[in-house]
């Protein structure tokens, strides 16, 4: 009796314990989702990978959208050429272009005061490659080597470092130094096809160029020279045709133009190309002795207040995009392949003779201006 109360119990607790389990809550685990027969589950996406490098320019960007605007001292972009350059970079990268203009020579001196001050205003620079050199010799500028876009293969008809290896300026547009003319003044036929046609009397009064003591232009007279394409007094014989002057490239095509003068000295594209396009009566004269191939360029400025913002603007300066609007929108030549230049038919030229600056050929200019080489010869008293 005993023992069948012992083995009764025990069969009855072992019969409360299952009891107790099947009554208790299991925990609310959700079933595994089904799969269509014939499919498999999408595996999961992996994170994008991201290299050093292009974390390290994000980083760049995002500290340049904080500094959120940048100061330009520039020549070429003014006006509407200016204002489509502030409007794409900031609709691109919601940062402030503001545009102070000038001329290479008095950016050069603004830029040593803002130094001797210790009270940077500029951020970035562009002129001539003849005034950056300068400004490079001086300490102004500073090295823009690490922009990501200077790494793309084959895409450069000029790579934005042609002229400095080190990155203190860059190139970003090409352009001719020549002669053009007036179109009502100079009959067809009758133009000047040498820089020895320029001293014949008919051209005595009727030329005009920039100012030798503020303009590096006629200073290039130093390769024509250096390469024995001219002789070494021909600037002397130059000046004495009674040349008339301006400040500015920009200002003696403007005069040309308006008729008061039939033909100018070393006038580059860049300022005529606007004129052209306005239907101003000048046109490209291709020189027998050669025609000057040259650049402009930018650099980032030693000491500037929004320095990120300054690397941004240079990178996109030189990407597909600011390339297409240089040529496309601005109407220049710009150093990429691949891309229109749409400039008006009376600008376009192949140079039969090219006259290519090179470093050395920029250097040489730079002395020359800095020296006022010519200024005597081609302004006697």
């Amino acid at each position: 009796m005993k023992r069948w109360l012992n083995g009764g119990l025990v069969s009855v607790a072992i019969a409360l314990i299952f009891m107790l389990v099947a009554c208790t809550p299991q925990s609310a685990s959700a079933p595994p989702a089904a799969v269509p027969q014939g499919t498999t589950a999408p595996a999961a996406k992996a994170a994008p990978v991201v290299s050093a490098e292009q974390a390290a320019w994000d980083k760049v960007v995002e500290a340049a959208k904080k500094e959120g605007r940048l100061n330009f001292y520039t020549f070429y972009f003014t006006g509407d050429k200016g204002m489509a350059m502030a409007n794409a970079f900031e609709n691109r990268y919601g940062i402030k272009l503001d545009i102070i203009t000038g001329r290479g020579s008095e950016f050069t001196e603004r830029l040593k005061t803002e130094q001797r001050m210790g009270q940077m205003t500029g951020d970035v620079v562009a002129t001539s490659s003849t005034h950056m050199e300068n400004m490079r010799q001086a300490g102004l500028l500073i090295p823009s080597l690490d922009l990501p876009v200077l790494n793309e293969k084959d895409v450069w008809a000029i790579h934005p470092t042609f002229h400095n290896k080190e990155g203190y300026y860059l190139d970003y547009q090409r352009y001719f130094l020549t002669t053009f003319i007036n179109t009502n003044l100079v009959k067809p036929g009758e133009e000047p096809k040498s820089f020895a046609d320029l001293l014949a009397p008919k051209w005595k009064g009727n030329l005009i160029m920039a100012d030798p003591v503020l303009s590096e232009s006629p200073s290039r007279f130093v390769l024509f020279i250096q390469q024995k394409r001219l002789s070494e007094d021909y600037p002397t014989r130059l000046g004495q045709q009674d040349l008339k002057f301006d400040p500015s490239t920009v200002g003696a095509v403007a005069k040309l133009a308006r008729g008061e003068a039939a033909a100018t000295v070393f006038v580059s594209t860049m300022e005529a190309i606007q004129m052209a396009a306005e239907g101003a009566p000048i046109r490209i004269v291709d020189m027998k002795e050669g025609t000057v191939t040259d650049t402009e360029a930018m650099g980032a400025i030693k000491g500037s207040p929004h320095p990120n913002a300054a690397k941004v603007f240079l990178n996109f300066i030189y990407s597909q995009e600011g390339q297409k609007l240089l040529g496309e929108k601005i109407k220049t030549f710009p150093v990429r392949k691949g891309i229109i230049a749409n400039v008006p038919q009376a600008i376009q030229l192949e140079p039969s003779n090219p006259l290519v600056v090179d470093l050395e050929g920029v250097q040489m200019t730079a002395k020359a201006f800095r020296d006022k080489q010519f200024v005597s010869q081609l302004k006697p008293k």
